[in-house]
């Protein structure tokens, strides 16, 4: 990510703008380990369109898993563990941003 691009840092993305989020969750799939997916609708798929603001899917989910498998069976908290994930990624994601925004714009 760079200011050579125009970012959208809203929720839902704005047309002619790159979703920030989807690119941070990219980038840390890459940063845990994961290469690119051939699944188009993957958060790990090689290229991010414009304005494409993507969740995470069975086949980054499918990813993570193999490469770092449970030792135990965890139980399943259904959708409220997408939620925890994606606020974490989503935090995470701002303090990276935050760090890159200059001075004068803080």
């Amino acid at each position: 990510m760079d200011r050579e691009e125009n970012w959208d840092y809203t929720t839902t993305c704005t047309p002619g703008k790159f979703h920030a989020e989807t690119a941070i969750k990219h980038e840390f799939g890459h940063f845990a380990g994961l290469g690119h997916s051939d699944q188009q609708a993957a958060i790990m798929f090689a290229t991010l369109g414009n304005c494409t603001a993507k969740h995470l899917g069975a086949d980054d989910i499918a990813a993570i898993q193999k490469l770092y498998p449970s030792p135990h069976p965890v139980p399943s908290l259904g959708w409220w563990s997408a939620v925890a994930a994606a606020i974490g990624l989503w935090f995470a994601g701002l303090l990276v941003l935050r760090s890159r925004r200059p001075a004068h714009s803080r």
